[in-house]
């Protein structure tokens, strides 16, 4: 296949790369310094002007992103072509085992909820018991979909039902948030959340349909576009905070948004579908398999006549 150098995809990646060396340590720094140790996530300091920045920073990340990404869409493909992909298939387990791990700390959390002593509000519960059934669902489809890599045999098309789940089940983590009694203004982690899990579905929308070859014409440039910036938003909600329970310093997170695994498993297989399938590859998919397709009958009617 021939490789075209893509600037659309360039300018993102770099958009991706700056982001992620400029909020991973301020955010860090941000909770050492300007989080109340009480696990509310409050800020000690609401006018900081390191708020801005971070967020600043975020915002012009997430626009030269999309913006790059949607001016060069014709240049973004998604390779779709079924071959075996061993780290893509390791990477897909992992994403399934953080999934469930997840889906068991929120099966607990139902559990033992008691409406004394948490912010989860009776819809927040209904809301966490539809969540840890699509966690489930979404796992499954992550195995499959791992299976499919690392057999090579198929590209994991066929799975076109359960490819929603993983979007579902972002949905649903969207929509827990919201039902949650607690400030969004104050807290900071929450902000980081909803921008995280609102990319991480648009993402996954776009990744199901484009795989499954439903709807997917033009779709390419979504998976970098909305991509990258899911990816780093989900490092950024993972990293800092796991630094701080390495720390012991628990007290610093908001006991509503933790260190979730599966943030970081989804930003690496967000980051290995991006770099690994679309890369370098240039053009659109649907146009290159029309293409393809084309130059195929076009060769074998060819031979045909030679034949004859």
């Amino acid at each position: 296949m021939e490789k075209n150098r893509n600037v659309g995809f360039l300018i993102s990646t770099i958009a991706f790369c700056l982001v992620a060396v400029v909020t991973l340590p301020l955010r860090t720094y941000q909770f050492l310094t300007n989080i109340k140790a009480d696990e509310t996530g409050f800020f000690i300091d609401p006018t900081n002007p390191l708020i801005y920045v971070l967020y600043g920073v975020i915002g012009a990340g997430v626009v030269i992103s999309l913006a790059a990404a949607l001016l060069y869409k014709k240049e973004l493909g998604y390779d779709r072509i079924a071959q075996k992909r061993p780290v893509q298939g390791i990477i897909a387990f992992l994403t399934a085992v953080s999934i469930l791990y997840n889906a068991a700390v929120d099966l607990n959390t139902i559990l033992t909820y008691s409406p004394e002593t948490s912010d989860m509000t009776k819809v927040s519960v209904y809301v966490l018991i539809a969540q840890s059934v699509f966690a489930v669902l979404a796992a499954i489809y992550f195995v499959v979909f791992g299976i499919s890599m690392l057999s090579g045999a198929t590209n994991a098309s066929e799975y076109k039902i359960i490819s929603v789940a993983p979007v579902v089940w972002f949905m649903l983590r969207l929509v827990f948030r919201f039902t949650i009694a607690i400030s969004y203004i104050k807290v900071s982690d929450i902000i980081l959340d909803l921008l995280m899990l609102a990319f991480m579905l648009i993402f996954f929308m776009a990744f199901a349909q484009l795989n499954s070859k439903v709807e997917s014409r033009g779709l390419d440039w979504k998976l970098v576009g909305f991509g990258l910036p899911a990816a780093v938003l989900a490092l950024l909600c993972f990293v800092p905070r796991f630094l701080m329970f390495v720390l012991g310093r628990k007290e610093l997170i908001y006991s509503g948004s933790s260190a979730d695994y599966c943030d970081l498993a989804t930003a690496l297989f967000v980051m290995s579908i991006i770099f690994t399938r679309i890369g370098w590859i240039g053009g659109n998919a649907d146009d290159r398999e029309e293409a393809l397709a084309q130059a195929q009958a076009q060769e074998q009617a060819e031979n045909e006549e030679v034949n004859g």
